[in-house]
C-alpha cells in the first residue's frame, strides 16, 4: 500500500503526505532501535557471559 501511494500519489491518495512521512520516520526509528538493541545485547553478552562463568576466552573469538 505504501508503494502504491508513492508510485501513484494522485490515484491512490489513501493517506496524506504528513501521515506518510510520519510512517516512514517511525519505521526508520524502530529499525535503528532494533539494530542498536541487538548490537548492545550481543556485544555485552559476548564480553560479560564468559566473565560470569569463569571462561578464559571470549565466546567465538574468531568469528
Amino acid at each position: 500500500m505504501m508503494r502504491l501511494q508513492l508510485g501513484f500519489p494522485d490515484t491512490f491518495s489513501i493517506i496524506d503526505p504528513t501521515e506518510y512521512y510520519q510512517f516512514i520516520t517511525m519505521h526508520g526509528m524502530i529499525m535503528v532501535i532494533y539494530l542498536l538493541t541487538a548490537l548492545f545485547l550481543g556485544g555485552f553478552g559476548n564480553y560479560l557471559i564468559p566473565l560470569m562463568v569463569g571462561a578464559r576466552d571470549m565466546v567465538f573469538p574468531y568469528v
